[in-house]
């Protein structure tokens, strides 16, 4: 049964409204409230068992408690994320998750959903699809909900970005192949949309270490964009076999770099079923460094990029002063990377 303001001023034997201030810590009109009568109140409510209505406290100083947190999916660390929101928050914080799917109608859907909840802050991933945009201006110029974005930004809208260091994850990792001896490096790259920030930056940092070492003749890339759903375990062993028959047509690379760990165990179990040994006829390096990676059945060679953790405590840590109105804009966070060598690539002559 609920308890009611009025059953703590009947039982305190005082009115409403100094039960009310009495519980929020307020002044009764100008004269202060004894410290007796505080501890009574407060008393008689903890033994009625009394919860205070969080809506209701929300209409009074127009605040929720609610953040909204927007991914594409519930995989690549999801949970993680989630975690390091979650580590921040303060604990009167709930967090309202929504999934869409990497659809950008179900991402549009989910932004309206933020926006009638009335929630304080919003932590997304953006879909890349642009007719999702005006949405997401609208919670921060219409409704003045402070966004902070993950993994990718927004052409056109200044909303802070935690993500991780794209370029230099394939820079970096390319150069690490390099170093290895490998000169005939294929880039393998599979997004769910066109021109998606993340995507463009992982490109680039590939084609310029390409270019910086002396072989731009030999930037050899395969990249299928606007595939939506190509993280489905059946998409994923469609795109992997694609891109092995690719290799076995010619076999001119000697290493395949991919940018999701994923993706590149489904690539090692198409090689395995193709009697292709890794490292010894490919090398094969992935992007993620997710859990799987390390196991030493798989000992994938890898770009430590994706810390999902680290990437939700820094967004909610970006969000929370925005919420409180302590900051006006926010800055981004570029997390760093770091290359990890191990089974799946080897040194050549």
């Amino acid at each position: 049964m609920v308890v009611t303001l009025r059953q703590i001023a009947e039982k305190a034997e005082v009115s409403m409204s100094t039960v009310s201030f009495a519980l929020r810590g307020k002044k009764a009109g100008e004269r202060p409230l004894s410290p007796d009568t505080v501890l009574r109140v407060r008393g008689i409510a903890k033994e009625l068992g009394y919860r205070p209505n969080g809506l209701a406290k929300g209409l009074t100083n127009n605040k929720t408690h609610t953040i909204g947190v927007l991914l594409s999916g519930l995989y690549f660390g999801a949970e993680e994320l989630i975690e390091g929101i979650k580590s921040v928050l303060p604990p009167e914080y709930s967090s309202l998750l929504a999934v869409y799917n990497s659809d950008g109608a179900s991402e549009r859907q989910r932004l309206d959903l933020f926006m009638q909840q009335r929630v304080d802050g919003v932590v997304a991933a953006f879909s890349g699809d642009p007719e999702s945009i005006p949405y997401y201006r609208d919670l921060t110029e219409k409704y003045k909900i402070p966004v902070i974005l993950i993994d990718r930004g927004i052409d056109g809208l200044d909303l802070p970005v935690v993500r991780s260091d794209h370029f230099a994850s394939t820079y970096e990792g390319t150069c690490a192949l390099q170093r290895l001896g490998h000169t005939r490096i294929q880039y393998v790259s599979v997004s769910i949309a066109r021109g998606l920030e993340s995507t463009c930056l992982r490109i680039q940092g590939y084609r310029q270490a390409m270019i910086d070492r002396g072989l731009k003749g030999d930037i050899h890339m395969t990249a299928e964009k606007d595939f939506k759903e190509w993280v489905r375990m059946d998409n994923l062993k469609q795109v992997a076999r694609g891109i092995v028959d690719v290799w076995m047509r010619d076999k001119s690379s000697t290493a395949l770099f991919v940018h999701n760990d994923w993706l590149a165990y489904e690539i090692m179990e198409e090689c395995n079923i193709n009697d292709i040994r890794i490292p010894e006829d490919l090398s094969l390096m992935g992007i993620g460094d997710y859990a799987f990676s390390r196991f030493s059945f798989v000992d994938l060679s890898t770009v430590i990029s994706q810390k999902q953790k680290p990437m939700g405590s820094s967004a909610a840590g970006l969000l929370m002063p925005l919420m409180d109105g302590t900051e006006t804009s926010g800055r981004d966070i570029i997390l760093p990377v770091e290359v990890k060598l191990r089974s799946t690539t080897k040194t050549i002559e």
